[in-house]
């Protein structure tokens, strides 16, 4: 473009390059200053030159503020699912109530309670047979008394 009668070139300040929508990258202003030294001396393949210095600094300012902008985005999303976490990590989980369980009667034992092995029976059972069936079916009661109060003491099964 050429000048019209009496209009002359005038270098730009870096203030005012700054402000002219280049920003405050010292590469921008670099590459703007080189362009306009080119300019002035009329030299193409400095002005073409420092043209695409300008471009590239232009590029790299674009990628920059994306990449910033997507760090501030996966930021916020981080400190959403935090805030989500902070909120989850005070909610009791609600569970169903069930049927509620009486309280069981009668003796309770908290002692080791070994797994029963029946015995073979025979036909007709004996007396000591028919004992032994009975023991062990008080014992495991016993226990299973301890087991149901102990459940319903911390609230496992409803009271």
């Amino acid at each position: 473009m050429a000048l019209a009668e009496g209009e002359t070139l005038t270098r730009l300040t870096r203030r005012d390059i700054a402000s002219s929508g280049i920003g405050s990258d010292p590469k921008a202003i670099a590459a703007f200053e080189a362009l306009q030294d080119a300019a002035f001396d009329a030299n193409p393949a400095a002005a073409a030159e420092a043209q695409q210095t300008a471009q590239q600094a232009d590029t790299k300012a674009e990628t920059a503020q994306s990449t910033a902008t997507d760090a501030a985005t996966a930021a916020a999303n981080a400190q959403n699912r935090a805030d989500d976490a902070y909120d989850l990590a005070d909610t009791k989980v609600e569970r169903s109530a069930g049927p509620a369980w009486a309280a069981p009667s009668g003796a309770s034992a908290r002692t080791s309670v070994t797994a029963y092995t029946a015995p073979a029976i025979s036909n007709p059972p004996t007396q000591a047979e028919v004992q032994a069936l009975a023991n062990a079916l008080q014992e495991h009661s016993q226990a299973m008394v301890a087991l149901i109060t102990d459940l319903r003491a911390n609230e496992t099964l409803t009271p």
